[in-house]
């Protein structure tokens, strides 16, 4: 294989192959980037491959064509460090490659193509959708903070889409740790797509690919594979996570009234300033913050031990209502929604907590409570 290409095509290529690289990976072929250039073509195809496959393009003048695998996090090393304005040159095969610029002249040690492990494919026609990128982000990135990594809960480290709604109407992908879950509604749902667990990891890297990309997706799934291609022909193929994520309809509660909708600045600021006050040896998970109001357009936040503080925000209020929290989760909870404000439901300080964004619907956190 030989090419002639612009370093910044090739860099922005490789910099996105590289998102499904983990670099704690010390097995060549799970740390490999195949450029795979075709007859007559007038652009290269950058792919990484492991369990998550990552497929660009990157324009360049295809001289020879052929295939070459080398370290991806090497490559993309060597390349950014060059002139975004210059033009390299890449030559290989299975005994090594150069890397050429101006004066300079790299070798690199290969991994023979034939040691990689075949891109997954689908077995039948998968289920597909057509989604903004921006709202399929916004939708992995508002449920990834509840997202487990507890290894013998498997099935709750990553986001579940599925179906949802009034006649299955929504795509819905929520996630959950079993102290709190998320969820978010996104139209439409395709006619037979499948329950599917996207890894926490590759959500990670989904989250970065769609940033800044408000062109439609497509996202394909079936029962083993999804795979989401965006408007510049970048592709991610990942395995799902083998697994029935638990029913968690039961644990959704209804509104039932007693709310408070307060500024979700000021319920973030409040909570800091508690944090600021804590003994710094508490456990973090043990800082608890308590949360009340009784109808009088007033919430208060404060400490569990009596007398130690209580800091007011102004707000609108129903009924009398009380829970206690982590503060941890509270500021992680606070921090995935983007709206002016929050609605808080309780039904009892032992029940969960339903919180919402008063003025968009479709997202919603449950968080359990502490005892009070």
């Amino acid at each position: 294989m030989k090419i002639l290409a612009s370093v910044s095509e090739l860099s922005q290529a490789l910099a996105l192959a590289n998102l499904a690289i983990d670099g704690r990976v010390n097995i060549n072929a799970l740390r490999a980037v195949r450029l795979v250039a075709d007859t007559g073509a007038s652009s290269i195809h950058v792919i990484t491959n492991c369990d998550r496959v990552i497929s660009t393009m990157a324009i360049a003048t295809v001289i020879e064509p052929g295939a070459v695998a080398t370290d991806a996090i090497s490559l993309a090393g060597l390349v950014g460090e060059l002139q975004p304005s210059a033009t390299i040159t890449i030559t290989g095969d299975d005994s090594g490659a150069a890397v050429t610029c101006f004066r300079s002249r790299w070798r690199m040690a290969v991994v023979p193509i034939s040691d990689l492990a075949p891109v997954p494919t689908f077995k039948g026609e998968p289920a597909s959708v057509v989604l903004a990128g921006e709202d399929l982000r916004r939708a992995l990135s508002f449920c990834n903070f509840a997202t487990s990594t507890e290894r013998t809960r498997y099935y709750l480290n990553g986001i579940c889409l599925h179906a949802a709604g009034t006649g299955a109407t929504a795509l819905r992908a929520v996630a959950s740790d079993g102290h709190r879950l998320s969820l978010f509604d996104l139209p439409p749902a395709p006619a037979g797509f499948p329950t599917i667990i996207i890894p926490g990891s590759t959500v990670d890297v989904l989250i970065t690919l769609l940033k800044g990309k408000p062109e439609s997706v497509t996202l394909r799934a079936s029962t083993e594979l999804v795979e989401i291609t965006t408007g510049d022909e970048t592709t991610l193929l990942s395995k799902l996570i083998a697994g029935t994520f638990p029913d968690y309809s039961h644990t959704v509660p209804p509104p039932t009234g007693t709310n408070a909708v307060v500024k979700r600045s000021e319920l973030a600021q409040a909570l800091r300033r508690l944090n600021a006050i804590y003994d710094r040896a508490a456990d973090p998970h043990m800082r608890i913050a308590r949360i009340a109001w009784n109808g009088d357009g007033v919430v208060h936040v404060s400490h569990t031990v009596p007398d130690i503080s209580d800091d007011p925000i102004d707000g609108e209020t129903n009924g009398t209502g009380r829970f206690a929290a982590r503060l941890s989760h509270m500021t992680e909870l606070l921090d995935t929604f983007v709206g002016e404000r929050v609605a808080i439901d309780v039904d009892g300080h032992r029940q969960p907590v339903l919180v919402t964004d008063p003025d968009s619907a479709g997202s919603v956190v449950v968080q359990m409570p502490c005892v009070w």
